[in-house]
């Protein structure tokens, strides 16, 4: 057992998930929840609205300061406590014994209301920005209905499943490129809107100084106040490296570098794109109430045409689906931990599916066996009909069939070796199970066992099988 496994035993929970991030795509998880591209992107109008840019500039580097402030207090208990439960873990074991319960229940629902939340508002702003740039691209011809944006935001929502589902190796594959990605996509944004902007753009002290209000509130402190709700509605899910602690090597430094590192990038990358972005506006109010919905598509169109529009939109809206990508992932974690503590009531067995989910060799076993005993015994319900009713339905060439399937006997580990299609095993998968079998018999290539088979130790690793090809049942 490794120091990270030791570490969690410490803290009352056994070592379950595959830890298969480093320091560096911890910190591209935190990263991409934060997402720059999408935060601007969405919630560029709205800072227009509320104060103009000099909130938008000024209130993104107050906001970063604070927020940094408390990723470092969060990043230092998250060392001493790296759980997937992040925040209500930690708040049970700060206050007072007497208040454990509650302070956990309520940090913990409110955690998770805020990150359905942020993963619905994830979706549906990518759904609307992706219909916004299809009806650039052709060139205004269709404009989205309402229905258009829910199916749009249903096929994202469903695809960030599917992806969240394949595996562990494709999800530490999409870990990698997401954490590029989010640095480097709105980066060339920038650079290309600082370094190819029109003539008659906003002058670079105007940016620094204007002050807009068409919110229909008179009081500017006000006005100000709300307006710091774009940086602030960016600058959060940091936390994500909490959650991802669990699957991540050396977690008690990985996860809080990883904290600290996404705030800090994310702060210095989104205050050099709202530059950039403030800086080439050509026609504020026109920008402002811009018929393509969101002032950046309009921004690049009016510096870069068409084409070009297009091409950099694109680049932001895979970052804001890897962003709502890791929305999910870290929600799923969230989810896994408060059930895993019996704080969902009915959903408490959730944690039960993610045990069964097993990505490396001597943890696969264990939902080998649960699956085994499952169709062996489905098995055995169907040979039993048989013998009872068989002369009363004509069941004709069925029957035969199962009571041949029913007959044949194959061990886990010969299934694994020749991965006869029942279960999709990868080579350190095979050799877990063949060392672990091998424990558990007299011969290791004794795969076809008996009621005279001797067994070295009671293990029930070689669990028999019925027939040799369910891969349809094993899909997941």
């Amino acid at each position: 057992m490794d120091a990270d496994a030791l570490r969690l035993q410490s803290l009352g929970y056994k070592q379950e998930l595959a830890r298969g991030l480093t320091r560096l795509t911890n910190y591209g998880m935190a990263l991409s929840v934060i997402s720059v591209p999408a935060g601007v992107s969405y919630l560029f109008g709205y800072g227009m609205i509320t104060g103009g840019p000099v909130v938008m500039i000024w209130g993104w580097l107050v906001v970063g300061i604070f927020t940094l402030s408390v990723g470092l207090s969060m990043a230092e208990i998250c060392s001493a406590y790296p759980t997937s439960g992040g925040l209500y873990f930690w708040a049970g074991i700060l206050v007072p014994k007497r208040y454990k319960p509650i302070a956990s229940w309520f940090t913990g629902w409110f955690n998770l209301a805020g990150q359905f939340a942020v993963t619905a508002a994830f979706d549906f702003g990518l759904g609307m920005l992706l219909a916004s740039v299809v009806s650039v691209g052709v060139d205004s011809q269709w404009s989205p209905k309402p229905f258009h944006l829910v199916l749009i935001h249903l096929g994202l929502v469903i695809s960030h499943g599917v992806a969240n589902s394949i595996g562990a190796r494709f999800f530490v594959r999409i870990a990698q490129i997401s954490t590029w990605w989010q640095l480097l996509a709105p980066i060339i944004v920038a650079l290309a809107l600082l370094i190819g902007n029109k003539e008659g753009h906003l002058s670079a002290s105007s940016i620094f100084t204007l002050f807009n209000n068409d919110t229909g509130w008179s009081n500017k402190g006000y006005v100000i106040l709300i307006g710091l709700l774009q940086a602030q509605l960016c600058l959060c899910g940091y936390d994500a490296s909490a959650h991802m602690t669990e699957e991540t090597k050396k977690a008690d430094v990985a996860g809080a570098w990883g904290m600290i590192a996404a705030i800090l990038v994310s702060t210095v990358v989104g205050w050099l794109v709202l530059v950039a972005f403030l800086l080439s506006i050509h026609d504020y109010q026109a920008t402002m109430t811009t018929p393509t919905g969101f002032p950046v598509t309009q921004i690049l169109l009016d510096n870069f045409g068409r084409e070009l529009t297009i091409f950099f939109m694109s680049l932001l809206l895979v970052a804001c689906w890897f962003g709502g990508l890791a929305s999910v992932t870290t929600n799923s974690r969230m989810i896994y931990a408060f059930s895993r503590d019996h704080a969902m009531t009915i959903l408490n067995q959730v944690s039960y599916v993610f045990r069964c989910i097993r990505f490396t060799g001597a943890q696969k076993i264990s939902s080998d066996n649960v699956l085994v005993d499952y169709h062996n015994n489905l098995l055995e319900l169907l040979d039993t009909e048989i013998k009872k009713h068989g002369d009363i339905i004509d069941l004709g060439p069925l029957k035969d069939i199962i009571c041949g399937l029913s007959k044949r006997e194959i061990s886990i580990l010969q299934i694994v070796q020749e991965n006869m299609g029942v279960i999709t095993s990868n080579k350190m998968d095979c050799q877990w199970t063949e060392q672990l079998s091998q424990a558990s018999l007299e011969n290791g290539n004794n795969y076809f066992l008996t009621i005279d088979t001797t067994l070295k130790f009671n293990f029930s690793l070689c669990s028999i099988i019925s027939y040799s090809n369910i891969s349809s049942l094993l899909s997941y």
